[in-house]
């Protein structure tokens, strides 16, 4: 729809110029209030969205911490257990944890790279 002009409101109208007149205004006032409104919600919705994928990054990052983490407890148990059972065990598991590692980096690139690409279209 092409943007109105104040000539496109002025109706000839012999008896209800003014009413008519008056009319269009205050939907061409409506109309740029939802247009306005529907722009700052757009702008509260892609600032919740930019929250919550920075947050999602902070709990990746914790996670990754903490495994990292059992991945060294679980390092100096293997060099003190006797049993090879229980090492080839524990040297499974370290091998599962760092992929789940790898995975949960990769998740936090996509939501940065999502991140990047909404402050790039807005």
């Amino acid at each position: 729809m092409a943007p109105m002009e104040k000539k496109d409101l002025l109706w000839i109208d012999e008896t209800n110029n003014l009413r008519v007149y008056l009319n269009i205004h205050v939907l061409v006032c409506k109309t740029i209030y939802e247009v306005n409104r529907m722009s700052k919600d757009s702008n509260e919705l892609e600032k919740m969205h930019t929250d919550e994928g920075l947050l999602k990054i902070d709990k990746l990052e914790q996670k990754i911490d903490t495994t990292k983490y059992n991945i060294e407890v679980s390092n100096e148990i293997i060099d003190e257990t006797p049993s090879a059972a229980q090492r080839d065990k524990l040297a499974e598991k370290n091998t599962q944890r760092q992929h789940a590692i790898g995975s949960m980096q990769k998740e936090i690139r996509d939501i940065q790279q999502t991140i990047e690409e909404r402050s790039r279209e807005a």
